[in-house]
């Protein structure tokens, strides 16, 4: 595992531990944004965890570099694109994510 990574995941367990982060009492916005405050964790990984962990149904990580090639083959659209194109889904987002990155795994 890299050191960055390593050095994240023991920053995300002391924010855990000191309180700043608690899973059970903050809504999945509040989450997201203390993530991002967490040296190591950015807007994809804090989007991966509103969605697995937090059950967010209509979340979606604009900065998926799968995401971003898969709706249109030969072009690869950038976050705001990708937004524009996903509103139609709401709110059921992370649906169409995790159908999409299976896509990508199928090929």
């Amino acid at each position: 595992m890299p050191r960055a990574r390593a050095q994240a995941i023991l920053n995300l367990y002391q924010a855990h531990a000191s309180g700043v982060i608690n899973f059970d009492l903050m809504s999945s916005a509040e989450l997201m944004h203390e993530l991002q405050n967490i040296k190591g964790i950015g807007p994809w990984t804090a989007s991966y965890v509103a969605l697995r962990a937090m059950h967010e149904r209509d979340i979606m990580p604009m900065q998926d570099l799968v995401l971003q090639k898969m709706l249109v083959p030969s072009e690869r659209l950038t976050a705001q694109q990708l937004s524009i194109r996903f509103e139609a889904w709401r709110p059921w987002r992370a649906y169409a994510t995790l159908h999409l990155w299976q896509l990508a795994n199928d090929q």
